[in-house]
């Protein structure tokens, strides 16, 4: 399953890449190639935040359900509601953004999932504890096909205390599996990681992240909760507005 996606990743960045011109962010874009994750700083409109995390507040007092886990999301995918509830989130993506990602693909890009999601405090700090988080507590990369970028933004500004996600760059996580073809050394390896970064926001920020090729875990808020608007970005050779009650609502993932 990982190596068929990791073709069709492989593929649709191919198929998909022209030649754009003159690209305006290069230097973003060439940092999210070699680094897998880029930040970028005072991005998004803060208004459109507030209204976003207004609705969010509102939506989870009718329906947040965190009986099983101390995680709860809304998303678009199978849902074209979506975008009558959280409208604000078609306005996020300005041109530093788009631009950055365009320069990253060599290509135009739709948004093939849009969700936002409450992460609670945990009690429980212990990083095999899976069913708190489920697996994302747990060092991982995501299972998507390999040509998908996450934009990750948070609705509160998060420091150390707010239960930021912990990563590590390209680089890093291709050392550790390039470091031994025996599964049980890797494991090791992951679970001694120690240098890490933090997804650390100010609340006007955006980070675009390779969760396919980056290890990453989620972590515990020491406050009550932390709150994050995440896209999903995908290759494309057309050049056209995203259609975002089509685009963004189709479960492509199940491949």
């Amino acid at each position: 399953c990982g190596l068929r996606k990791n073709l069709i990743g492989l593929k649709n960045l191919k198929i998909n890449r022209i030649e754009l011109g003159n690209l305006i962010e290069i230097d973003h874009s060439n940092y999210l190639k070699e680094n897998g994750y880029v930040k970028l700083d005072n991005v998004v409109n803060s208004e459109l935040l507030k209204s976003i995390k207004k609705k969010f507040e509102e939506k989870l007092e009718k329906e947040g359900d965190f009986t099983n886990d101390l995680r709860f999301d809304f998303t678009s995918l199978e849902n074209p509601n979506f975008f009558n509830n959280f409208s604000e989130v078609k306005q996020i993506l300005n041109d530093k953004i788009v631009n950055t990602i365009q320069g990253y693909y060599s290509s135009y890009f739709t948004i093939t999932n849009v969700h936002i999601y409450r992460i609670k405090k945990n009690p429980n700090h212990n990083h095999l504890d899976t069913k708190s988080y489920s697996q994302t507590v747990a060092w991982h990369n995501d299972g998507a096909s390999t040509d998908t970028i996450k934009i990750i933004i948070s609705l509160n500004k998060l420091g150390e205390k707010d239960g930021p996600m912990q990563f590590i760059s390209l680089k890093e996580t291709k050392n550790i599996y390039r470091s031994s073809s025996f599964f049980p050394t890797k494991k090791k390896l992951i679970n001694k990681i120690k240098n890490y970064k933090k997804m650390l926001f100010n609340q006007n920020d955006a980070y675009i992240i390779n969760a396919n090729h980056c290890l990453h875990r989620a972590s515990s808020p020491e406050t009550e909760h932390r709150d994050l608007l995440t896209f999903v970005c995908r290759p494309t050779y057309k050049s056209k507005p995203i259609n975002w009650e089509i685009d963004s609502t189709k479960n492509i993932y199940e491949v």
